[in-house]
């Protein structure tokens, strides 16, 4: 990826939180691209660390690109965020939901809903899913199934 190693100043083979913003800026199709699917740049910290490497860079956009899917189907009346009758049904419906939920830490059995729902508004929204979401390595997640009509 051209434009990651065009960012990579230090020649460290990452990019810190700096360069990472630097390049989404001079980058305007990288991020529109981003904004299309839902995405942010907070969406690709890793783990707490200061830096991201171009492979991690691709798998987690990969995985990011994966969970907005997710959340998109699970948001029947997509209106931008998701409700607790759309989340259980999700669950019953979709393996995939509760794939990701289970490598995620979420018990499925103890309130998953609210494990999600950091500002217990009642709605998960996009920032709420992918926050917790994330946790899980990329080449764990799962591919979300067909939505069902």
């Amino acid at each position: 990826m051209r434009i990651f190693h065009e960012h990579d100043a230090d020649e460290d083979g990452s990019l810190s939180k700096k360069e990472f913003n630097l390049m989404l800026k001079d980058d305007p199709e990288l991020g529109v691209m981003m904004r299309e699917k839902g995405l942010k740049a907070e969406y690709y910290e890793l783990n707490g660390q200061d830096s991201i490497s171009c492979t991690d860079y691709l798998l987690k956009m990969q995985l990011n690109n994966r969970l907005v899917e997710l959340f998109r189907m699970i948001d029947t009346n997509s209106n931008g965020t998701i409700e607790y009758p759309e989340f259980t049904a999700a669950l019953l419906r979709d393996d995939a939901l509760r794939d990701v939920c289970l490598l995620n830490g979420i018990n499925l059995e103890i309130a998953a809903f609210r494990q999600i729902d950091a500002d217990n508004n009642n709605v998960i929204t996009i920032d709420e899913f992918m926050r917790r979401m994330r946790l899980a390595p990329a080449e764990k997640q799962i591919s979300p199934a067909t939505k069902s009509s």
